[in-house]
Order: C-alpha cells, then sequence, then structure tokens
C-alpha cells in the first residue's frame, strides 16, 4: 500500500510542476504606490527602488512563494507585530520589528528649487546646507508644503514659522511639484527621487537643484531595512535577507537600482556614503 502512495505522489509531481509551488511557505512583500519608491503602474511598473530590492530578494530565496501586496505603513506594521508571513524592504530604523541589515540609505528630505528660479537661486545658490527657517521668514520667498507628510521636524517647521501669505498648502504633493517646475512657487520641500520620477512623468527640461537642511544635519543619510516579524520565522528570513545582501553587494552593479532615480548630485553623495558605510554591517 505504501509502495502505492508513493507512486501515485512521485506520478503528481512529475506530472504537475506547479504542485511544488502548493508546497513552499509564502512570503508577503509589503508594496504601496509611492513612486519612485515603490512604481506599481505605468512604462516603469516594479522598477522602484525598492521594487528592485524585493526582486533581489526573490532571486535569492527562491525556496518561498513570493508575494506582493499592496498595504499601507500602518497595516504592513500591524500584520508584522501580529506575526503574519509579511517583510516590510523599506523600514527605518524605529521600526518595531526585526530589522534586517541595511539594505539601502535615502536622501532625508531636501529643499528643491528650479535652476532658473532667480529668487530662490539668490538666497540658496552655492550653499551645502540651508536653514528652513531662514527659508520660511524670507518674506519674499513663496513655498509650496504638504502640511502633516514629511518628517515630525520639518512639519513643527512649517507650522511654527511658515507665513500664511506666502504658504502655499496643497495635500497633493504632486500637484506642489507642478507648481514649482510652472514657476507658481519658489521652493518646497522634498524626497529628490520623487523629483526625478515626476520630471520624467511630465517630460519636463526644468533644472532642478537640491540642498540639505540645516536642522535635519544629525541625520544626512536615512538607513533602511527589511522588516519581519518577531518570531522564529521572522529570525530565520532575516537571516537569509542579510546572506542575499551580503551577496548581492559583491555585485558590482549592486548600486545601480538604488540610485536610478536620483540625479546626479544626489547619486555622488549618496555613492560616497556607500562606499564609506554600506558594508559596515554586514559579515564577511
Amino acid at each position: 500500500m505504501n509502495s502505492i502512495v508513493f507512486k501515485i505522489v512521485f506520478f503528481i509531481l512529475i506530472t504537475f510542476p506547479s504542485f511544488h509551488a502548493l508546497t513552499k511557505e509564502q512570503l508577503i512583500w509589503r508594496v504601496i504606490d509611492w513612486p519612485p519608491f515603490y512604481i506599481l503602474h505605468g512604462d516603469d511598473k516594479g522598477q522602484g527602488i525598492y521594487d528592485q530590492l524585493i526582486s533581489s530578494m526573490i532571486n535569492y530565496l527562491p525556496e518561498y512563494e513570493h508575494q506582493r501586496v499592496i498595504m499601507n505603513t500602518r497595516r504592513a506594521l500591524t500584520e508584522i507585530q501580529h506575526g503574519k508571513n509579511v517583510c516590510h524592504p523599506s523600514a527605518l530604523a524605529n521600526t518595531d520589528a526585526l530589522l534586517s541589515n541595511i539594505n539601502s540609505f535615502l536622501l532625508p528630505y531636501r529643499i528643491i528649487y528650479t535652476v532658473d528660479n532667480t529668487t530662490a537661486n539668490a538666497v540658496i545658490r552655492q550653499q551645502k546646507s540651508v536653514s528652513l527657517v531662514n527659508l520660511l521668514a524670507n518674506k519674499e520667498l513663496t513655498v509650496g508644503a504638504s502640511i502633516g507628510r514629511y518628517s515630525s521636524e520639518i512639519n513643527t517647521l512649517f507650522e511654527k514659522y511658515a507665513q500664511q501669505d506666502k504658504l502655499v498648502k496643497n495635500n497633493n504633493y504632486d500637484g506642489l511639484i507642478q507648481m514649482l517646475l510652472t514657476g507658481r512657487i519658489d521652493f518646497l520641500v522634498e524626497y529628490p527621487p520623487i523629483i526625478t520620477f515626476s520630471k520624467k512623468t511630465y517630460n519636463s527640461t526644468i533644472l532642478t537643484k537640491s540642498v540639505a537642511i540645516t536642522e535635519l544635519n544629525d541625520n544626512e543619510f536615512l538607513a533602511v531595512y527589511f522588516a519581519c516579524p518577531k518570531n522564529d520565522w521572522g529570525k530565520k528570513i532575516i537571516k537569509q535577507i542579510n546572506t542575499a545582501l551580503l551577496k548581492e553587494s559583491k555585485n558590482k552593479n549592486y548600486l545601480d537600482s538604488r540610485l536610478k532615480w536620483y540625479d546626479d548630485e544626489s547619486k555622488k553623495i549618496l555613492k560616497n556614503h556607500y562606499q564609506s558605510h554600506y558594508l559596515s554591517d554586514k559579515n564577511f
């Protein structure tokens, strides 16, 4: 009888290869519609910074059944804290979860302005960093802001220092970028890759510049991690992810996907930081 059962199972495995997939353990990757960190639609679908990091991990972890599921950060963290088989690819250091070694670095929010804006250039030009407080107090400058969507430090500054007659509020940050590119505002606060992606989307040839915010000098670079549940499954996955990150770092092109959506100036800044710090938590 056992021999017959074995033959039947063997026949199923040979005849239906997908049966193997059904036996694989599931690993759910959190994604969100936030280009170019995650790109879920359009010609560049799947080419976001963390889309490509997920794809890399899928290649290194073929023993799992991988699934990408759209969920906001709150839901992702809730799933992780409940011990579900969910991992979050773009978690910051303060995330309540098991964290991998660093998977990438991001430039924090920066001041963004256009090269042809004479008012902004007169104030900001050729500075390595500029005080957002001083810019907000400058009555000659009009700033666009999506109040509440920034880091706590930036939100506090906007609430405290922004001049109401020079503050253009828009809950749609994409709308603010269009206002910047058409000269309706002098500057805004944003992540550089979002500007690059928006310019590509709108076929804009307007030259933009970014400069560090003095008030954020304590966080010149944001370290980003994979986050998984604090349980045995999470420990296993994190260990495998760390091994995969180490293997990937030996590929001379490992930075390409991480820097793809940055402007040339930002790429230079980040590349130097990667070369100095990325391998510091990797074990050889």
